[in-house]
């Protein structure tokens, strides 16, 4: 009797849970409902920081890998 009594509790609490719910899911956090674009305001090169992990760089050049430049010259990756 417990058994059944555990599958049913299991089963009902699934099926209520998996059910189709009608009400949409927030926007955001204020209730705010519009949709407003990204900020696609452009970033000045002197306050924008290039960053890259280049950890694997001298695994790579042991293995033999060259780097070009845009003219296809070879040149060390980190001027490139």
């Amino acid at each position: 009797m417990k058994k059944f009594s555990l599958l049913l509790y299991v089963s009902v609490t699934l099926i209520i849970s998996c059910s189709k719910s009608n009400s949409a899911p927030p926007n955001n956090i204020g209730g705010d409902t519009t949709m407003n674009p990204p900020d696609t305001t452009l970033i000045s090169n002197s306050t924008f920081a290039k960053n890259a992990d280049i950890g694997w760089l001298t695994e790579m050049e042991v293995s033999g890998y060259k780097f070009y430049n845009r003219n296809g010259v070879e040149e060390d990756c980190h001027q490139v």
